[in-house]
């Protein structure tokens, strides 16, 4: 059992020890559990008080990019349809590794625990405090789970206050959610170019690392310590070594430079593909060293920087389609709200109705990009 099933394990018992202590205040229905919380609603309150103009802009911000994001995602969803493009995805926690068959996208456990926390808390916060801003009472606020499992959490409005309110005090609620998912969207999308950038700054690519496999001509020529150039050509990382062996044919000699010494051998014909010359090595990494210093940095370390990248790209992934989903005009929707808002307005007496019929298009249409354009590939 490796030390990330261990941890889920934990995480898991330590959630269902703090559910079994606060059972009185816990709401328990089919496997769905619910805890609400009053407290802290008075910050929200004060926040949105204190610098009611600042929000105001905001408010005003949040409408005008929420209507044209939501344009952008019905687009987007069209066109990736039409031309049969797997743009869309369910997104679920899996461990070890294991990856899920398509539509449906594989998230580490860890990252999906923590990309709840940062897609539900600006998305709600941002909601209260819309909503706060318009007088609209804020009742309560909570967490969802699956049994021990977290699936989100909530803000609870005063829906009957907030359907008294302006078009344009309801589209500011409305819209806020996604607008905080597009803020913190672009906080991980500055923080991911930042880390690049710093990394490109401290670690300097000198190599490729491998394993040679029996019978081939690495393993005839003995073949050790890194490569750093074959032929006249330097090899830095995994991407030069590519672009070097498509210049190169089977049963061509080439000179191998490594950290160890210098190689001959002669190229044999790929296993997978006879056109195609073949080393003999396997499990290629690119080796780098700091920049500060000539000491090789560690795999270990090499991983958990890779393994950072991957969180900054997830939070910025998950933050970002969260936004622009919950944007269609589907009924339960933020976007199904605010559209339904918008054509009522515009036209009181069919407005609801052209809003059922375009919230049931835009649903049987995501189901098509989530379930449907797999099907049809399978069959063409």
């Amino acid at each position: 059992m490796n030390l990330e099933i261990i941890s889920i394990i934990l995480f898991f018992g330590i959630i269902s020890i703090l559910l079994w202590k606060d059972r009185k205040n816990v709401e328990f229905e089919k496997g769905i559990v619910i805890r609400r919380w009053k407290k802290g609603k008075e910050k929200i309150i004060e926040l949105s008080t204190k610098h009611k103009k600042f929000f105001e802009f905001l408010g005003y911000l949040s409408i005008g990019i929420g209507i044209f994001a939501s344009l952008f995602t019905i687009f987007w969803l069209i066109n990736s349809s039409l031309k049969l493009q797997q743009t869309f995805g369910l997104v679920l926690p899996t461990v070890s590794g294991i990856e899920y068959p398509k539509p449906i996208i594989s998230i580490p456990f860890w990252f999906w625990v923590f990309g709840i926390f940062f897609v539900i808390f600006p998305h709600e916060t941002m909601h209260a405090i819309m909503a706060s801003l318009s007088k609209v009472k804020i009742k309560n606020y909570g967490i969802i789970l699956f049994f021990f499992f977290p699936l989100g959490a909530f803000v609870d409005l005063d829906e009957k206050k907030l359907e008294k309110k302006s078009l344009k005090e309801k589209l500011r609620v409305y819209t806020a959610g996604s607008f905080g998912n597009f803020i913190t969207a672009s906080v991980f999308f500055i923080l991911i170019i930042l880390f690049s950038f710093l990394i490109s700054k401290i670690l300097i690519p000198i190599g490729i690392s491998y394993q040679v496999i029996n019978g081939t001509p690495a393993y005839s020529a003995n073949l050790t310590g890194y490569i750093q150039k074959i032929d006249n050509t330097s090899i830095h990382s995994i991407l030069d070594l590519a672009k070097l062996l498509q210049t190169k044919k089977p049963n061509q000699t080439i000179t191998i430079y490594t950290s160890k010494g210098i190689y001959n051998l002669t190229l044999s014909q790929h296993p997978e593909n006879k056109s195609l010359p073949f080393i003999g090595i396997k499990n290629v990494r690119t080796v780098y060293k700091f920049s500060f210093s000539n000491k090789i940095v560690s795999f270990s370390i090499i991983d958990f920087l890779v393994n950072i990248g991957r969180f900054l790209n997830w939070m910025f992934i998950l933050s970002l389609g969260v936004g622009l989903a919950n944007l269609l005009p589907i009924g339960p929707l933020d976007g199904g709200r605010m559209w339904e808002e918008i054509l009522i307005k515009w036209n009181k007496k069919y407005g609801k109705k052209i809003f059922k019929l375009i919230s049931f298009l835009t649903l049987a249409l995501l189901l098509f990009a989530l379930f449907g354009i797999p099907i049809v590939k399978a069959f063409s």
